[in-house]
């Protein structure tokens, strides 16, 4: 920060600092999917560094999911979830 602080207008002023996690899967793929244990549950997590990037195609996928549609394709292509399936973990 104090280099970043440095190269600023000196009207500038370092306010605050925050840092989080970015969820993140064993196999790098995020988690798209119903949970099997409980009905009405729907996962969409994990994206790790990816989740700005993927955000309109998981919403997409979601919404389906809740709605009920089909999920075999979207916009024409074949697409399968089984690999992002929450229970892909399980022992």
């Amino acid at each position: 920060m104090s280099l970043t602080c440095s190269q600023t207008p000196h009207s500038a002023r370092f306010a605050d600092c925050w840092g989080g996690l970015r969820p993140a899967t064993p196999d790098a793929l995020p988690v798209l999917g119903p949970d099997s244990a409980l009905p009405g549950l729907i996962h969409a997590s994990g994206h790790f560094r990816t989740g700005g990037l993927l955000a309109l195609i998981t919403a997409a996928v979601i919404a389906r999911l809740v709605g009920e549609r089909p999920t075999a394709a979207y916009d024409g292509v074949p697409f399968d979830l089984a690999h992002l399936c929450p229970t892909r973990f399980a022992a």
